[in-house]
């Protein structure tokens, strides 16, 4: 018999440590983009529109800081592996139609180079048991990322309890890099190589395993936040306000929505109760004309439909 659902208000209070007993040996994982970094620096720490971009050297710090205490708070709550995509082709230079002004990409550089290296993640990295890990295909790659990626830093003296997986990608696309990856492999070893063998190669770990969680910023996302061959069966969110800032009551409503809210696909409808028929028609009657993941305008800022 499975046992009961808790109450969600109580699930949110629960003490840290019993969340962790719950979660920790499910080895979850995480994927979160963290976009509207900059919107959320502006609007929390300055009081009028910047005038030039020297906000952007304490914008950094910020975000830096926010990310390790990102990490505190799921690692804490015994998320096992978090992926965080990093960098993409899309903001570099290189791209006509780039995502980042130039001023911004150059401190999105600094930034990745500070993961291994700011005193606030160091700090989390090593309170918590957590290795950094890079992925991704390095092929053009500046020469300082591709020696961040071969020369990983490890913090913790035992065997890491939690992994961050940063995702540094210097392609249009990860698939062209699996396509090598896979050709290469079949070169050595004279046959096709299976998923274990993709994952184990792409990600240097084959016991990574498909994603449980992803989180967007603002709206619904899919393939751009799942990392590349760890797509499956997972449930996705999305924030109002950067997730870099998540507070622990989010994570919480996150958390209980993956444990407890799952469908029954292969129930039995001739088992729903009255009430419960009664209840479906009158959701999907009342609903037909809502769509979820809708966004507006306001003075050239777009915010999610809430």
């Amino acid at each position: 018999m499975q046992p009961p659902i808790p109450d969600r208000d109580d699930f949110i209070r629960y003490p840290i440590d019993r969340i962790h007993r719950m979660i920790y040996d499910q080895k979850l994982s995480i994927s979160l983009l963290l976009n509207g970094t900059r919107r959320w620096y502006i609007s929390t720490r300055l009081t009028s529109p910047p005038t030039d971009d020297a906000y952007l050297t304490d914008c950094l710090d910020a975000t830096l800081c926010g990310l390790a205490d990102l990490i505190l708070l799921l690692t804490g709550h015994g998320i096992h592996r978090i992926f965080l995509p990093t960098y993409s082709w899309h903001q570099s230079p290189e791209n006509p139609n780039p995502t980042r002004p130039p001023e911004v990409h150059k401190f999105l550089i600094e930034g990745i180079k500070s993961l291994v290296t700011h005193p606030r993640l160091v700090d989390a990295y090593r309170e918590s048991g957590t290795s950094p890990r890079f992925y991704g295909d390095l092929g053009r790659s500046a020469p300082w990322i591709r020696k961040l990626v071969l020369e990983q830093p490890n913090f913790t003296v035992d065997s890491p309890r939690h992994y961050v997986h940063y995702g540094v990608d210097s392609d249009r696309s990860p698939h062209g890099h699996g396509l090598e990856i896979a050709y290469e492999f079949g070169k050595e070893n004279g046959r096709a190589p299976t998923r274990e063998d993709m994952i184990g190669a792409y990600y240097g770990d084959r016991g990574v395993r498909p994603l449980d969680i992803l989180v967007g910023a603002g709206r619904f996302y899919s393939r751009m936040g799942v990392p590349y061959l760890l797509d499956g069966e997972e449930n996705i969110y999305a924030t109002a306000v950067t997730p870099l800032v998540m507070t622990e009551e989010a994570l919480r409503k996150i958390l209980y929505d993956f444990l407890f809210m799952r469908s029954d696909r292969a129930r039995d409808y001739r088992h729903t109760s009255q009430d419960g028929i009664d209840r479906l028609r009158e959701y999907e009657t009342s609903n037909r004309s809502t769509v979820m993941g809708l966004s507006r305008m306001s003075d050239g800022l777009v915010y999610p439909e809430l």
